[in-house]
């Protein structure tokens, strides 16, 4: 399809766990389970995966897990490829606030959740399949483990920046 349109364009076949270890196998077609695409725009190469659904924000902001190695499906390949480790790797910053009243007093608890390049499409597409009661219960459930008797206040607050490929969750 984008060639179609005009942009330079080939698939590239990977293997999601044998990455580097690729260039001790000899040519086989069966070392290979996933593909991906080189695209070269704009005097740059980028690397796509297709079933990334969740990715958002311009291009140099997109990630791809970490490859390591792939045959380009062109002509004139000859060997495989290394494939460059994206800079938008996962982060995630996790802050916990407490507002702590009198001894017999409950306390407050408001978790900030920031997620960033892969974590933030993994958050992006949970959040897009799975029913957003489900993901309170769940957290919830993590966070009472650490402190026992913990009830939710109100619902979470979901914030997508799309353009920052970044995900806001507020937990109170």
């Amino acid at each position: 399809m984008l060639r179609a349109l005009g942009i330079e364009a080939y698939p590239v076949l990977v293997d999601t766990k044998l990455r580097h270890t690729l260039d001790e196998w000899q040519p086989s077609s069966g070392a290979f389970n996933h593909a991906i695409a080189q695209v070269r725009l704009n005097d740059q190469t980028y690397w796509f995966d297709s079933t990334a659904n969740y990715q958002r924000g311009p291009l140099a902001l997109r990630c791809l897990p970490n490859y390591e190695r792939g045959l380009v499906v062109h002509p004139k390949t000859t060997a495989l490829t290394v494939i460059p480790q994206t800079s938008g790797l996962p982060n995630t910053t996790v802050t916990e606030y407490f507002q702590v009243r009198k001894a017999n007093e409950s306390t407050d608890l408001k978790v900030v959740t920031v997620a960033e390049g892969l974590n933030a499409e993994w958050l992006r597409a949970q959040f897009a399949t799975t029913p957003r009661d489900d993901i309170e219960k769940e957290r919830l459930h993590s966070y009472s483990e650490f402190y026992p008797g913990l009830k939710k206040a109100r619902p979470l607050t979901f914030s997508d920046d799309e353009q920052r490929n970044r995900i806001e969750l507020t937990e109170f």
